[in-house]
């Protein structure tokens, strides 16, 4: 008999699921409710020609445009005379989280989701059974481990080998705790987060505290703009500590020595908490950039092309969003949003 194995049946894909489509729900005093369901650009204005015709003397001809801009939905504000106010903050421009309401003029707009945006990681079709790729993937590294940890414990055990293999031992040591980080990572990626109160400024902090030595050993500058006063969001904590680790991990990589990694939590409305993480790195070019969230992508010889793909679900998964902002040689801007609040679980 052959020894070697026959070829399975097997597809592999990538599914980013999103809502494809939202409700705007337009309410004005003593009006009944109309309801618009959009699919691409839409303008919001008084002008008979606007998309949405809403007559409010108060709202412009064209007020504010509401999009789609790297799979999120966005409203923006056409330089309007009164201005667009989102969950009672005035914007610019800002995410449609779903049932955030929107005031221009005297017109109250509510955003419904036809489905709560989710992002499902990598899959795997079998025998016409779709199944969790990275949950696969995590069991059978869980597997392998285990008879490496082993491995290195007897190793351990030799006094003689660890004094003339020390540098090795330590490599491997290194090499496990990585491959664990990998298996609790794809495993991060199929759980569904289990939303608490917690303080974001003590995940960021934790996770900061896990590259300080790195950071040290490379002479890069951490410099944080983390508020004294908690920002209490309701959130997995181990999803967006490890969002956030991840992304610092990247830019460590990215930086050259004696550069700067300036991480901040900023509050920008009562209703959103964010995350920044910016870098003096090499950057990247257009090409990669728009790559960047594609799973199994990687332009290091030593990345898995996951990272950055598990962070966005962990994100997403919490109604949040993240874009990355970069170009070459002039470091790379990580930007995160969460909604401060969610139904506790």
């Amino acid at each position: 008999m052959s020894g070697k194995k026959a070829a399975l049946n097997t597809a592999i894909a990538v599914r980013l699921q999103m809502s494809g489509q939202i409700t705007f729900m337009v309410q004005k005093e003593g009006m009944p409710v109309n309801n618009y369901k959009l699919t691409g650009k839409t303008v919001v204005g008084s002008d008979r020609s606007a998309d949405i015709h809403i007559n409010d003397p108060l709202i412009s001809p064209k007020h504010a445009c509401v999009f789609k801009e790297r799979s999120w939905w966005i409203i923006e504000d056409l330089s309007s005379e009164n201005g667009t106010f989102v969950n009672e903050n005035l914007i610019k421009k800002a995410p449609l989280f779903p049932d955030c309401k929107i005031l221009m003029g005297n017109t109250y707009c509510k955003v419904i989701y036809s489905d709560n945006p989710q992002i499902e990681t990598a899959i795997v079709k079998n025998s016409g059974e779709w199944v969790q790729l990275p949950r696969i993937i995590a069991h059978e590294l869980k597997n392998y481990l285990q008879f490496f940890d082993a491995g290195l414990e007897q190793l351990k055990q030799d006094s003689k080998l660890i004094d003339r293999y020390s540098g090795q031992i330590k490599s491997l040591e290194m090499a496990g705790e990585n491959m664990d980080e990998l298996v609790q990572m794809l495993r991060a990626g199929c759980v569904k987060p289990r939303f608490e109160k917690i303080n974001l400024n003590e995940v960021v902090w934790e996770s900061i505290a896990l590259v300080e030595t790195m950071a040290h050993r490379q002479q890069i500058n951490l410099i944080t703009q983390i508020p004294d006063q908690p920002v209490i969001i309701v959130a997995d904590a181990n999803q967006i500590g490890r969002a956030v680790l991840n992304f610092l991990k990247n830019a460590l990589e990215a930086t050259p020595d004696y550069g700067y990694i300036t991480v901040s939590v900023t509050v920008p409305s009562t209703h959103t908490a964010g995350i920044c993480i910016k870098d003096t790195g090499h950057g990247m070019d257009k090409e990669t950039l728009e790559s960047f969230w594609t799973p199994l992508y990687t332009t290091r010889s030593n990345g898995n092309g996951l990272g950055a793909f598990i962070a966005k679900t962990a994100i997403v998964r919490h109604n949040g969003m993240v874009r990355a902002d970069s170009a070459l040689k002039q470091g790379t801007e990580i930007y995160i949003e969460l909604p401060r609040t969610q139904k506790i679980v």
